[in-house]
């Protein structure tokens, strides 16, 4: 039989299947040839950061033999000082040489000195032999020159090998610069921070600085002790200005004057205006000015001077303080500052009413005023601002409420921060306001014969409300209940980082033992220090752990002693205290009898916390408690 041809084995596939599987062979070439091109790629970029790590190595490197380089700086110093004499005493050779070329050319431009008679002992035979040996001596001195540069440059850069800093990329050392300056928003100036301290490094140091406009762009600017003028000096100023070039300007303006005892009086003062000129042709630049023209009136603020059409395209900020506003003209100005289209803070400080103004609600982030507004006023201020986050108002608020005419309540969900002046119940205003988001609570209290006292029941109940964490906490001239004031801290504990509590009117008292003991870091004197044993049935630890600001002005009435003990453990620390259990600022204000020394104790240890950590501030208050029946 003849044998069969072989068949094909993919002869029984359809014509489908076998356009598939060439398909899947042509995407296995494919995969196979992009798996080869990723390897090549990972090869040069294995190579790549091999040399960018070879780079940084060189660029960071730090020498070890620090001996060698100081011993190397040492040399150039001394060859330096070496080359430095050489040079005076060639450029004196050289100055004497042009003296004795000067005389011999009077010599011989005057035929009357040219006689033997008179003949100088200086002048050679021939002109041309003074000028040869001016050459020579110039030649000398460059090649000197060139030496002394050559030494300097070898100098520098054994410095920059002990000082890697030195090496950094300019960009870099620029944003190191930035982080440098002070914190506030208006730069005080001081020669010891910078920027000025800057400048007063090296020569590198003082190079980059000058190069770096944004180290010069803000100011804070007030009168001198002598009254009579400002601080810094208007020339200062305008340096500031100018080294700032092209970018956005923050300038602060007090015209707070000082004492009457202290002004000299030989001089008139300096008008404010003149500084607010200074700034005055920078008006597009201006991003951030607070402007205060104390409380005196000032007839000339200087704002006259800004052109009519002004515009400020970059500002943001703008604090004005002054009683009365009389010039459309100035009026016309501030309107075009509100115009501002990146506005988003307003301090307003006048007697002059903000509705004279148009504010821009819907920019505004921070709105404070002085004046004295209704509660229903000041709310609606605040519901026009949707993006509101500190608010700072002067609220009245009346002694009960009208059933006829309620006070509609109000909630803002981006309120960070209210700082208030109440005037009547400030219990009316816990009710009516939630403020999920605050953060900051700030309250100072104008009581009168008929005011309820402040009940923190119901300002607990306003923090429950708006579900908010408050870690800052302020009441002053607030007359309150211990007990209610511990419940209260220890609700708030785990979040506050900010404590304040001021009587200016009589000695408060409510921060007594068990508030203070409670505020003292249990390792110090035991759990047995705290009165009460039941609270550490409902509270455990430490009483507001990351507490880092304490002022306590007329409010204490503890025990000698009890409140060092408090200091002791909060300001110095303890050996098992845990790291940000330590306050950053205390101010304390005791009130005390001379007669009976309530805190001769405190007094004396707070002296030694002093010592051992100074920045503690304390104040011994005595009040007068006149007789009502003398006189």
């Amino acid at each position: 039989m003849a044998q069969q041809p072989a068949q094909d084995p993919l002869a029984f596939l359809t014509i489908t299947t076998r356009n598939d599987l060439d398909e899947a062979r042509r995407l296995q070439d494919l995969i196979n040839c992009l798996d080869s091109e990723i390897d090549q790629a990972n090869e040069v970029l294995r190579e790549l950061l091999k040399r960018r790590s070879s780079l940084l190595a060189e660029a960071s490197f730090i020498p070890c033999d620090r001996d060698n380089i100081m011993r190397d700086m040492r040399r150039y110093e001394s060859e330096l000082a070496s080359k430095q004499i050489e040079i005076t005493n060639a450029q004196a050779e050289l100055l004497r040489l042009k003296e004795r070329a000067s005389i011999c050319s009077r010599h011989q431009s005057n035929p009357a000195l040219s006689h033997p008679e008179f003949a100088s002992p200086f002048c050679p035979p021939h002109a041309h032999d003074h000028k040869l040996e001016i050459e020579r001596c110039q030649s000398a001195l460059d090649q000197l020159m060139q030496e002394h540069n050559r030494i300097q440059q070898q100098l520098d850069h054994s410095r920059k090998l002990l000082s890697p800093i030195l090496r950094l990329p300019s960009e870099l050392l620029e944003h190191i610069f930035m982080f440098c300056l002070p914190s506030q928003r208006f730069v005080p100036l001081y020669q010891q921070s910078a920027p000025l301290l800057l400048t007063s490094v090296n020569r590198l140091f003082r190079e980059r600085a000058l190069a770096t406009p944004h180290l010069w762009s803000s100011l804070s600017i007030h009168r001198n002790s002598s009254g009579t003028g400002f601080y810094p000096q208007p020339n200062l100023i305008q340096l500031f200005i100018d080294r700032s070039a092209a970018v956005p300007l923050s300038w602060s303006l007090e015209d707070a004057k000082p004492s009457l005892t202290v002004v000299d009086t030989n001089r008139p003062p300096m008008p404010v205006s003149q500084i607010v000129e200074l700034y005055v042709p920078h008006a597009e630049r201006w991003k951030h000015v607070r402007i205060d023209y104390g409380s005196g009136w000032v007839p000339n603020t200087g704002l006259d001077r800004l052109p009519a059409n002004s515009e400020f395209p970059l500002l943001e900020t703008l604090s004005i303080k002054r009683g009365y506003w009389l010039d459309n003209r100035e009026i016309s100005i501030l309107s075009s500052m509100l115009s501002s289209p990146r506005l988003r803070g307003v301090s307003w400080y006048s007697q002059k009413p903000y509705t004279t103004l148009t504010m821009p609600w819907s920019q505004l982030k921070q709105f404070s005023i002085n004046h004295l507004v209704p509660v229903r006023e000041a709310l609606n201020i605040i519901s026009l601002c949707d993006r509101l986050e500190d608010v700072e108002m002067n609220i009245l608020l009346p002694t009960k409420i009208d059933d006829e005419s309620p006070i509609e309540t109000l909630k803002h969900d981006v309120l960070q921060g209210l700082k208030v002046e109440v005037a009547g119940d400030p219990n009316i205003l816990f009710n009516t306001i939630t403020f999920p988001n605050l953060k900051r609570f700030e309250i100072s209290l104008s009581q009168g014969p008929r005011v309820p006292p402040m009940s923190l029941d119901l300002f607990r109940q306003f923090i429950d409300r708006s579900s908010c964490v408050l870690e800052k906490l302020t009441i002053e001239e607030a007359q309150l209940n211990p007990d209610d004031l511990l419940d209260l801290l220890m609700y708030l504990s785990t979040s506050l980082t900010d404590l304040s509590f001021q009587h200016e009117r009589h000695n408060a008292g409510y921060i007594n033992n068990k508030i203070l003991r409670m505020l003292t870091h249990p390792d110090v004197h035991g759990p047995k220090y705290i009165e009460d044993p039941s609270i550490r049935s409902t509270f455990s630890g430490l009483l507001c752990p990351k507490l880092k600001y304490l002022r306590l002005w007329g409010v204490v009435g503890s025990s000698d002693g009890v409140l060092t003990d408090m200091l002791q453990s909060r300001w110095i620390g303890c050996r098992n205290c845990r790291p940000g259990q330590v306050l950053d600022t205390v101010f304390v204000v005791l009130d005390d009898d001379m007669d009976q020394n309530r805190h001769q104790q405190d007094f004396k240890r707070m002296h030694e916390l002093k010592a051992r950590r100074p920045g503690l501030c304390f104040q011994r208050l005595v009040r007068v408690v006149m007789d009502e029946r003398s006189g």
